[in-house]
C-alpha cells in the first residue's frame, strides 16, 4: 500500500492505520514536509515529483490519500494507472476549475503563508485547527494524533508555506484531463462530521470511471487519524471487493522518503 499524507502531517500520520490492517506500507513525506521539509521550489513540480516517486514503488499496488495527499495521488495514478489495483481518497473533493474560485482560493493560501513566516507556529497552528472543515481534529483524540501534533511542533514552517504555494487547491494543476484513465476501483471516504467533504464526496466519485462514495460514522475530515480501527476496516472491506483479492498479509510497514 501507498500512502499520502496531508497538510502539515508525515508518512507517520498513518502508522497506526498500517499496524491495523498489516501488510507492506510505502508512506513517504510530501513536499515541505518531515525529511523533506527543506525541499527547494523546483521539487514540488507535479510532475517531477511523481517522476521520482514511481520508481522507488512495487510494479503493482494500493494507494491511499488523504486530503492533499489525495490530490497528489489523483496526479500520480493518471501518470501511471497501469501501476494502481485500487485507490482510497479520503477527505477530499473535487478540484476547483473555475478561475475565479481558484484565485481566491491562491489569495487565502497566501494569506496563511504569511502567517506562517511571520507568527509563532503554535500560534499559526491554533488558527489553522479552528477552521470548521478542521475541527474535529481537535475533538477527536487518538494516538496517532497525539504524536502527529507533536511532530507539528518540530515542523519547518518555510516548508509548509512552500506546500500552500504549490500544492494548495488553487495552485495545483488540475489532474482532471488524466481521470479518465482511472479505470480501477476508487472508493471516495468521507468523515460523517465532515459535512463538507461528505457533501463534496459523491461529486468527486461522479468525475471518475470506477468509483464510490461513502461515510465512516464518528470520524471527521482525517478518518485514519481520528477513527483508524473503523477506518482500517473499511479499507479491508473495499479491498476485499476489488480483483485481485488484495486482502493485505504480514504485519510489516516502513516509512520510504522520497529521493
Amino acid at each position: 500500500m501507498l500512502a499520502l499524507h496531508g497538510f502539515t502531517g508525515t508518512g507517520e500520520d498513518f502508522a497506526e492505520l498500517a499496524a491495523t490492517t498489516g501488510g507492506r506500507w510505502i508512506c513517504p513525506d510530501l513536499p515541505g514536509h518531515g525529511n523533506r521539509a527543506h525541499d527547494p521550489p523546483a521539487a514540488f513540480d507535479p510532475e517531477t515529483w511523481a517522476h521520482h516517486l514511481l520508481p522507488t514503488l512495487p510494479p503493482r499496488l494500493h494507494a491511499v490519500g488523504y486530503s492533499l495527499g489525495g490530490r497528489l495521488l489523483l496526479h500520480l495514478l493518471g501518470r501511471a494507472p497501469h501501476r494502481f489495483a485500487s485507490a482510497a481518497l479520503l477527505g477530499v473533493g473535487p478540484e476547483l476549475l473555475d478561475p475565479a474560485a481558484r484565485a481566491e482560493r491562491r489569495r487565502a493560501d497566501a494569506a496563511w503563508s504569511e502567517r506562517l513566516r511571520t507568527t509563532p507556529l503554535p500560534e499559526f497552528l491554533r488558527a489553522w485547527y479552528a477552521q470548521p472543515v478542521l475541527q474535529s481534529l481537535g475533538t477527536h483524540d487518538s494516538p496517532a494524533l497525539r504524536a502527529r501534533r507533536h511532530r507539528q511542533e518540530q515542523a519547518n514552517p518555510e516548508g509548509w508555506a512552500l506546500s500552500l504555494a504549490h500544492h494548495g487547491k488553487g495552485a495545483l494543476p488540475p489532474a482532471s484531463p488524466l481521470l479518465p484513465r482511472l479505470t480501477f476501483p476508487i472508493l471516495v471516504l468521507a468523515g460523517e462530521e465532515d459535512p463538507k467533504f461528505r457533501e463534496q464526496a459523491p461529486k468527486l466519485a461522479a468525475r471518475l470511471p470506477n468509483a464510490r462514495a461513502d461515510t465512516l460514522r464518528h470520524a471527521g475530515h482525517a478518518p485514519h487519524l481520528e477513527q483508524p480501527q473503523a477506518t482500517a476496516d473499511r479499507l479491508r472491506e473495499f479491498w476485499r471487493e476489488t480483483d485481485g483479492n488484495p486482502e493485505p498479509s504480514g504485519r510489516e510497514s516502513r516509512q520510504a522518503p522520497l529521493p
